[in-house]
């Protein structure tokens, strides 16, 4: 088995549906660089745009009260490379220090994958923040494994 660690950041919008409890994401994250330096003043981090492709993101969101929900949905890669995903328990919403910002976290399962995710298996960690208009800021960490063919 290979490995697969990936950080994104999708950048979309969340579009409430006709029942309240749900809402549709459609995100994209640009080829990223990451960087963290930790010194005695603190953490530090950057995030830069890179040469290379994107991702897309499309996503349904089910509300169970007002601070969980569970969610499904796929991430589209170029070359047909696809995960499709579901939650793990319950995703979690709230607010935030900044005022009219929500912030959330959830974990998502791969349950299938194409081309390069054919037979994967793993996890991703998503951190993200929605404000009042529905523009999501939604911070992907993967660790996914694949078949070596």
């Amino acid at each position: 088995m290979a490995s697969i660690t990936y950080i994104l950041q999708f950048r979309g919008k969340g579009t409430p549906g006709s029942d309240p409890t749900k809402l549709k994401i459609k995100s994209a994250a640009d080829s990223l660089n990451v960087s963290t330096t930790i010194t005695d003043a603190g953490v530090a981090s950057t995030l830069e745009v890179c040469p290379g492709d994107n991702a897309s993101f499309e996503s349904d969101v089910t509300f169970l009260g007002t601070t969980s929900f569970q969610e499904s949905g796929t991430i589209r890669f170029p070359g047909g490379h696809v995960l499709n995903f579901s939650t793990v328990g319950q995703g979690i919403i709230g607010a935030s220090a900044n005022s009219g910002t929500q912030s959330g976290s959830v974990i998502w399962k791969i349950e299938s994958g194409e081309g390069q995710f054919a037979n994967a298996s793993g996890f991703i960690a998503s951190n993200f923040t929605v404000d009042a208009e529905g523009n999501v800021i939604d911070n992907h960490l993967a660790v996914i494994f694949t078949r070596e063919e």
